[in-house]
């Protein structure tokens, strides 16, 4: 999720560049370089990016989905969900 989230900042506002984020023992988080700060009505347009259930199993290693040390196999995902994920992101 936290790639999911970096994307949608991304998608708001364009210029951001996605710094530092890794996941921590409870979520993750990142750092964005940006111009200004973000303002509270930033962060609210962020906030309405919720939960939501995109692929049709949990990921693992046996559907190659995680490599062996628990990493997302970015290019699987993208193979996989890639249409999924870009309607995300459209109207």
């Amino acid at each position: 999720l936290a790639h999911i989230m970096a994307r949608a900042v991304q998608e708001i506002w364009p210029a951001v560049k996605v710094t530092i984020g890794p996941v921590i023992d409870n979520g993750w988080y990142y750092d964005f370089d940006r111009a200004e700060p973000f303002t509270p009505e930033d962060l609210s347009v962020i906030e309405k990016v919720r939960q939501f259930v995109f692929a049709d199993e949990g990921f693992t290693i046996e559907n190659e989905e995680l490599t062996p040390s628990m990493k997302i196999r970015r290019h699987m995902i993208r193979a996989r969900y890639g249409e999924r994920l870009d309607g995300l992101y459209k109207g």
